[in-house]
């Protein structure tokens, strides 16, 4: 699914490198399709969880330094 200034459609081609593409993935399927070809579950965590453990916020500290609205810009950009 893709979206280009609040429209959805299914052309990846479209807008490259202007538009949002998202996917929608069956976290459990994918999980048991992994056990059963032999890897092992670690656990599942939210994306925040993820992005915190990776310290995100220390990466948008460090590229702000003391610009706390340059901060506020990178905590509320979205990718795309």
């Amino acid at each position: 699914m893709c979206h280009f200034r609040h429209r959805a459609h299914d052309d990846p081609f479209l807008e490259p490198g202007l538009q949002d593409i998202t996917a929608w993935v069956d976290f459990t399927l994918l999980a048991e399709a992994c056990t059963a070809a032999g890897f092992t579950l670690a656990g599942f965590c939210t994306q925040a969880h993820l992005l915190a453990a990776l310290g995100a916020d220390r990466e948008m500290s460090r590229l702000a330094a003391a610009d706390e609205h340059r901060f506020a810009r990178l905590a509320t950009r979205r990718a795309g």
